[in-house]
């Protein structure tokens, strides 16, 4: 009988073949290109060529903070592109949740009332990419009542009607600062003051007081001279 003996080898294992490459794979990625990525989407942005990045808004601000509807709201914005692409500036304003029809970066307010609420959202556009933001509601306030009355017009006090009005409808309630005695204003706002015969002279400001009921207050000064009456008493010169 024919025995057959086989004998192995007592080195080392050969290590396996590395797996033949597929054609057209990727090239290597780096530890350093990998923590770009991993550090951020802008700075990966960054680190890839070519790869368009949305515009930034530097500066989006809206005055006056707290207008009247004699007031005109004004946007200041500042906005650029991070690739020095030109950019458009697109303002959508809104008056209680309603869409107007203005698409500047003003907006009177003539048209509204105390109490609306407005919001303006600006986009600043690349051309393919954009940004957007949006300020929170900005109240209409209380507006004080405005004369229609020049002081420099008064020649004669006595019955002469001082004229103004309420830019938000309200009622106007008159009244005097510092007049001679026994001036007065009436509801109507007409000015009454005669003057007498014990009439001292002197000079004085009036303060003219137009007030509406949300405690907004316009004032008009009025100088007026006074000419001592026939009855007032006589200066005394002090001796020298």
């Amino acid at each position: 009988m024919l025995w057959v003996v086989l004998v192995l080898g007592c080195g080392t294992e050969e290590a396996a073949p590395p797996p033949a490459r597929k054609a057209g794979g990727g090239r290597h990625v780096t530890r350093d290109e990998k923590n770009a990525v991993a550090g951020g989407q802008d700075d990966a942005e960054a680190a890839v060529p070519g790869l368009n990045r949305a515009p930034v808004i530097k500066r989006f601000a809206v005055s006056p903070g707290q207008p009247t509807v004699l007031d005109t709201l004004v946007v200041k914005a500042d906005a650029s592109d991070p690739d020095g692409q030109d950019v458009d500036l697109e303002y959508r304003w809104e008056v209680d949740g309603q869409k107007v029809a203005v698409r500047g970066a003003e907006l009177e307010l003539g048209d509204y009332s105390r109490g609306q609420r407005v919001t303006v959202a600006l986009t600043v556009s690349d051309g393919a990419l954009e940004k957007t933001m949006t300020t929170q509601p900005i109240e209409i306030v209380n507006a004080p009542p405005q004369f229609e009355t020049d002081p420099a017009r008064i020649r004669t006090v006595e019955g002469f009607r001082v004229v103004a009005e309420d830019p938000d409808g309200d009622d106007i309630t008159w009244s005097l600062e510092g007049g001679p005695p026994q001036m007065s204003i009436d509801p109507r706002g007409v000015l009454h003051w005669k003057g007498s015969e014990t009439d001292a002279a002197g000079s004085y400001t009036v303060k003219i007081k137009a007030s509406d009921p949300g405690g907004e207050v316009g004032t008009i000064e009025l100088p007026i001279d006074v000419s001592a009456g026939s009855k007032a008493p006589r200066a005394v010169e002090k001796p020298g």
